[in-house]
């Protein structure tokens, strides 16, 4: 399959993601984490990173703070689809809002 750019912008757009190109990859980001692919091969691997690591995290990623999703995909669309299925909670609550117990 023929990785088409215009169509990964168009779903970014869609899900209000951003989207940044080099030769061989395509770096997506949403507002809980950066998601990484190369796009010159089929099925594409997955790769995440938090925007938010830990420690014990980075310690045990080599790969930029990136780990495999272990999952592949044959197309933009399913792709895209994983990731706002993965953040979606991000999207709809305020990250690590918490309310304050009244005092008795």
């Amino acid at each position: 399959m023929i990785f088409n750019e215009e169509r990964l912008k168009e779903l970014c757009e869609k899900y209000g993601f951003t989207y940044h190109m080099t030769t061989t990859y395509a770096t997506i980001k949403t507002v809980c984490a950066n998601w990484r692919f190369d796009y010159t091969e089929t099925p594409y691997k997955l790769f995440h990173k938090p925007s938010i690591i830990h420690n014990y995290f980075v310690a045990i990623n080599a790969n930029d703070g990136y780990h495999d999703q272990k999952r592949s995909f044959n197309n933009v669309e399913d792709l895209i689809d994983y990731i706002y299925t993965h953040d979606k909670d991000y999207f709809i609550k305020p990250k690590y809002k918490q309310e304050k117990k009244k005092k008795k």
